[in-house]
């Protein structure tokens, strides 16, 4: 805090002192060179405390704005590293594909006759090897875009008891914990 502030001195001049009674009658009029000065002091002491909460305001604000420049700088060191992870994953994810779809097309279905054994196993694997890719790439677009809602058409009867034991044999095991608690409660009224 400022050394010299409003509250660190006190003014007093003959205007304010409580210890002189004015006649009823007389108005003092203080002299000009009383009140100049006066008038000066409070001013300078003002303007002081005024140029000190601004400093005291600017180096928090300083402060601040230096926390947060680091923070946001690492924030973002985090995203493009992130992003050029991502970046990488798509570029070889598209060269991937690009080198699958182009196995899949040079498979020549109009070609008369049947292909060799070889030939036919070298199809078969292009075929499965472009279909695994891409269900890696429709499993990574659907875990991007959102999480995948499971429903519960799709489980089977197995999992729906699993679930539903999962979930009411916590309630079972309460009901008959306050049965127990309940008639040992009671019994122990009923004795005494």
């Amino acid at each position: 805090m400022a050394k010299n502030t409003l509250t660190s001195r006190l003014v007093t001049t003959r205007s304010f002192s409580p210890t002189e009674a004015r006649p009823a009658g007389v108005a003092e009029r203080p002299s000009a060179s009383l009140e100049r000065p006066a008038e000066q002091s409070l001013n300078e002491l003002v303007s002081r405390e005024e140029e000190e909460l601004k400093r005291e305001s600017i180096a928090q604000s300083w402060a601040e704005v230096c926390r947060r420049r680091g923070e946001v700088l690492i924030d973002i060191d985090r995203a493009i590293q992130v992003l050029e992870k991502r970046r990488t994953e798509t570029d070889e994810m598209l060269r991937t594909l690009s080198h699958r779809r182009q196995a899949v097309a040079g498979i020549d279905v109009e070609r008369p006759g049947e292909p060799s054994l070889d030939h036919l196993r070298r199809m078969k694997q292009d075929l499965h090897d472009a279909h695994v890719e891409l269900t890696v790439f429709q499993r990574l677009d659907a875990g991007g875009s959102g999480r995948q809602h499971a429903s519960w058409a799709d489980l089977s009867f197995g999992d729906l008891s699993r679930t539903g034991i999962g979930l009411f044999w916590p309630v079972v095991a309460g009901m008959l914990l306050a049965a127990v608690v309940l008639s040992v409660g009671l019994r122990l009224a009923l004795a005494l």
